[in-house]
């Protein structure tokens, strides 16, 4: 018998066990009762790839705007209440097993498919910086399965049309997805630098000085330290550099530009450590959701080289204010002539449409954040950048 025909006898009676398998008793739904639209779905992705894995149902819990994807129409529906009460058919389901992170290692997939059981699965966020410092329950899903991730488009796709940016036909377009922090996030400024101690981001500081040419900076400390502040100024010891701090009044000048930092914590200024800080800055804590403008800039110029200076055409997502002021910003620092631009402001009351507007593009340039590695899953970017740590960044090409 030839190789082919040893081929062929293998997977016909691969079909042939598959087809006599009794069908499953249990099934897989997921749980995430806080959070963003993309939070939500990257819970269902979660569930989803379990279910894929063990060939086991997959029951849909509702969440906003849900109704107005396709998952919505594709499964059971089944949910778990704020108080812990389950909505949906679940009488030929004997228990209810919920993961957490005291009991359960989902790594190694302690599922029975046959035990009449509902198996839910937490939510835990994609961003793995995320998920070390605060040590979700998680495990890792293969997104470039082609099985799967058509799974996933089929899914997650709206129902009815939905309005879409009209983007250059003759040029490689560029998202560039910047979250300065809306709502849910407080801002720290028009610039922020994250780093291991108050030296790396004394050098940091150098490093924005340059990179805008050493024009006026001014530098808002938050620390209540007069003494690291004077410090910081005398180590640095620019003289287009002014700086503030968290005791005094925050008064910012439209002539500089202006750069909140958080600085670490150093005994030599701040004395004992405190238990826990009087503000908390969702920046400060997850770095690579927010990196600075630089990284940004920094990644369209080095993407522009990448495809050797050829058109391009980047479209700025954002959350700042002043978007278009964001925009000339970018624009006259990055200043390439190869490169037209055109930006959205991110509204979170039309989060669907975003969504799906991040996926028309040819490549995206991210912080580390739900939103855009949902739409990175969902799409065929041909360049995806992303920081990994607080100096260096992942490029990921497609093609």
């Amino acid at each position: 018998m030839n190789t082919r025909n040893i081929l062929l006898s293998l997977l016909l009676s691969i079909t042939l066990y598959n087809l006599l398998l009794p069908e499953p008793s249990s099934a897989i739904t997921y749980h995430a009762k806080k959070g963003r639209l993309e939070d939500k779905l990257i819970a269902f992705c979660h569930a989803k790839w379990v279910a894929y894995k063990h060939e086991l149902p997959l029951l849909y819990s509702p969440f906003p705007y849900s109704d107005q994807l396709a998952l919505s129409q594709n499964y059971q529906p089944f949910s778990v209440t704020f108080l812990g009460y389950f909505q949906g058919d679940i009488t030929s389901y004997a228990k209810i097993t919920k993961f957490n992170h005291k009991r359960h290692d989902l790594k190694g997939f302690p599922i029975e498919r046959d035990s009449n059981t509902i198996y839910i699965i937490p939510y835990f966020p994609e961003c793995k910086h995320d998920i070390t410092k605060d040590n979700f329950l998680n495990f890792e899903v293969d997104w470039d399965d082609p099985v799967f991730k058509e799974q996933l488009k089929q899914d997650i796709k709206p129902l009815q049309p939905l309005p879409e940016l009209s983007l250059p036909k003759d040029r490689i377009t560029v998202a560039v997805y910047v979250r300065i922090g809306d709502g849910l996030d407080l801002p720290l400024g028009q610039e922020r630098l994250y780093a291991t101690s108050n030296e790396d981001c004394i050098e940091h500081i150098k490093t924005i000085s340059t990179l805008f040419n050493d024009p006026p900076l001014y530098v808002h400390l938050l620390t209540n330290s007069a003494s690291k502040v004077n410090y910081y100024k005398q180590t640095i010891n620019k003289p287009n550099i002014s700086f503030g701090y968290k005791e005094r009044k925050l008064v910012l000048s439209k002539n500089h530009i202006t750069l909140g930092l958080p600085t670490q914590y150093d005994e030599r200024f701040d004395g004992p450590p405190r238990e826990k800080e009087d503000i908390f800055y969702p920046a400060m804590a997850f770095p690579l959701k927010f990196p600075p403008h630089s990284f940004f800039i920094e990644q369209v110029i080095n993407l522009s080289t990448m495809f050797n200076d050829a058109p391009l055409y980047v479209h700025l997502f954002t959350d700042d204010p002043q978007p278009l002021k964001l925009l000339n910003r970018y624009k006259t620092l990055i200043n390439k002539p190869n490169i037209i631009y055109g930006c959205q402001e991110y509204n979170n009351q039309e989060a669907l449409q975003d969504l799906f507007a991040l996926t028309q593009f040819d490549c995206l340039i991210s912080g580390e954040s739900n939103f855009s590695i949902l739409a990175s899953k969902i799409s065929d970017y041909r360049v995806i950048i992303y920081p990994t740590d607080f100096r260096q960044s992942q490029i990921i090409k497609k093609e």
